[in-house]
């Protein structure tokens, strides 16, 4: 089962979405029904990124946008073309930079939510839904963070195929 907890936000100024106040306190204006966006950077991984798509298709609520920041030689147009029920933008660029593929993702962004995902991860049907839930039953969170459970597919060679490691880290993800 995928959670999704409050995350610690750190800003000296309010983020867009947020307002002062009149005791000074950080609040939120954000709603059930904000437009919410999500960030893809990739780099060349044509099988990961269509396996995210797959997983975003199956929401049972569909982020309104979703913001493709594809680096390096491939051609991602083709890949987004396959997925015409979601709202993709494809942004190709010339460099490669996780950072500024997510700045630029933001940029260029309608949300009022952003959420970001690896091009390699794969999320559970209701993972939009319980965002939006979250923010319209607690308007003064600044953020949440998703605690990753499916960690098989994709990971485990990162650590020299052993989905014995992964399989302990998953169930210590749950815990917390």
């Amino acid at each position: 089962e995928s959670g999704l907890t409050p995350g610690p936000v750190c800003a000296s100024e309010a983020p867009p979405g947020a307002r002062h106040g009149g005791d000074g306190e950080l609040r939120s204006t954000r709603v059930a029904d904000d437009h919410d966006g999500r960030i893809i950077p990739t780099v060349d991984r044509p099988l990961e990124l269509v396996r995210l798509l797959i997983s975003l298709s199956s929401q049972t609520v569909k982020p309104d946008e979703i913001i493709i920041v594809a680096q390096g030689q491939g051609d991602a147009s083709k890949i987004v073309s396959q997925f015409s029920a979601l709202t993709i933008r494809l942004l190709a660029v010339h460099w490669q930079s996780l950072t500024r593929a997510r700045n630029l993702g933001v940029k260029e962004s309608r949300g009022d939510i952003i959420g970001f995902l690896d091009d390699d991860c794969v999320v559970e049907p209701e993972y939009a839904e319980r965002i939006k839930v979250f923010f319209a039953e607690h308007p003064d969170a600044l953020g949440v963070q998703g605690v990753i459970t499916n960690f098989v597919a994709g990971h485990t060679d990162n650590v020299g195929g052993s989905s014995f490691v992964y399989g302990l880290y998953r169930r210590f993800a749950t815990l917390f």
